[in-house]
């Protein structure tokens, strides 16, 4: 989140700033002028670069401002370095989930997918219950591994259930995994190896025992069934439904909505 107005907030009160180049760091940052921030930040992070390390975060936010993602990537690395020499002296630890998804988040802009999903996956080492992690990996994989994608929402989906974009892109996984095995040579009696998202949901059990619905409904009725415990309406879901869906499937899903 920006914070740069901050200082400003605090001279409407007539405060008294320490002069330094933090300041000049962040009245610039407040006036959106983002080459003076960085340069600012620079050079208070080498006249105190232990008090002063936090403020590389700062700069990496600048550094993406400016799509200057390499930049910001070596500053959360130098951040996330500073805080591990620092755990040593300490006796409590601090989770480094966020600088780790950050780490991924800009390997994936970069078109880096290895990278970024090891980012990810020390932010999951960090903390199991990070679900954007999660999310995140499977959207690396949709595309060429739709089976491990569903996986990696479905445990998304157990993390934050009323997370709607979750059961959404579920949805789409599993349809995605559903074409790619219709277009493969398929042999006799072999069956889809995507399966279906066990979304706990009130909706339709007799047709999903009878094997009608795919993953993609079935995950996309678990977003249906909690639309009386939010406001959303689930006007994307018929979208998505219209999207990915067969013509069956689809007059299945219209009788679902009210």
């Amino acid at each position: 989140m920006h914070q740069g107005a901050f200082p400003l907030i605090y001279n409407e009160f007539n405060g008294r700033f320490r002069q330094g180049p933090a300041l000049t760091g962040w009245l610039a940052l407040a006036a959106a002028d983002l080459p003076t921030a960085s340069a600012a930040f620079a050079r208070a992070i080498r006249e105190g670069p232990r008090d002063n390390a936090w403020l590389r975060q700062v700069r990496a936010s600048i550094f993406v401002l400016q799509r200057q993602y390499d930049s910001a990537a070596a500053e959360t690395q130098a951040v996330l370095a500073t805080l591990r020499e620092e755990d040593r002296d300490r006796t409590d630890y601090r989770s480094k989930e966020l600088l780790e998804y950050g780490l991924g988040l800009l390997a994936i802009a970069r078109n880096r997918p290895g990278e970024a999903e090891a980012a990810l996956g020390r932010a999951l080492g960090e903390n199991l219950a990070f679900w954007p992690a999660r999310r995140s990996i499977a959207m690396l994989w949709v595309d060429r591994d739709p089976a491990r994608a569903v996986t990696e929402l479905e445990h998304a989906a157990e993390l934050a259930p009323d997370e709607v974009v979750i059961h959404q892109e579920l949805g789409a996984a599993a349809a995605t995994g559903r074409r790619q095995e219709g277009a493969r040579p398929r042999t006799a009696g072999r069956s889809s190896s995507i399966p279906i998202a066990p979304i706990r949901t009130t909706g339709c059990p007799d047709a999903r025992r009878a094997g009608r619905p795919s993953g993609a409904i079935v995950a996309l009725e678990g977003h249906i069934a909690r639309r009386r415990r939010s406001p959303f309406r689930p006007r994307e879901s018929r979208l998505t439904a219209a999207r990915v869906l067969t013509e069956p499937e689809r007059r299945h899903m219209k009788a679902r909505i009210v």
